[in-house]
This record gives C-alpha cells, structure tokens and sequence, in this order.
C-alpha cells in the first residue's frame, strides 16, 4: 500500500501490484459509502466484477469491475476511524 494523505486527510493513495492485463496501466478507483448496494448497481447496469469483494485491513472493502464496454475500475468502500 502507499499512503499520500496525513492522518485523516485524503490523498492519492494506492498499491504497487502486478497488471490484471499487459494492455492496462492505470485502475481508478472510485470511493463509495456502501460496496454491497455499488455492485449491485454496476451488475444492474450491464457491468460486472473482475474479482471479489476483499478486506484490506485497516483500510477498507474492495472490488474491481468492468463497466458495459469493458473498461476496468475499481470501487472501495473506506473503514471509518473514529478513534
């Protein structure tokens, strides 16, 4: 993981991993308050998940999808520290 934001503050965060696909180079992903409700919609609307919803810890639930004409993205729904 790589972290840019201070404390609370948000930055442009994210991860070194390998490529899902040689052709694709950069996944966005969009914060969203609920993932269950964000994935139903995406399969409404023609999309459809890459991988499985997965837990990083002390971060947050993540899924990566493709939307109708097969761009990848990813969606994340942040773990609320109030301590």
């Amino acid at each position: 993981l790589v972290k840019t934001g201070v404390g609370r503050e948000p930055g442009i965060n994210g991860a070194i991993k390998p490529r899902f696909d040689s052709q694709v180079s950069t996944v966005n992903i969009i914060g969203v308050d609920a993932i269950d409700l964000t994935l139903d919609k995406i399969r409404k609307w023609g999309g459809r998940e890459i991988t499985s919803k997965c837990l990083i810890p002390q971060v947050g639930w993540l899924a990566y999808c493709q939307d109708s004409e097969g761009n990848t993205f990813g969606v994340i729904q942040n773990i609320i520290d109030d301590g």
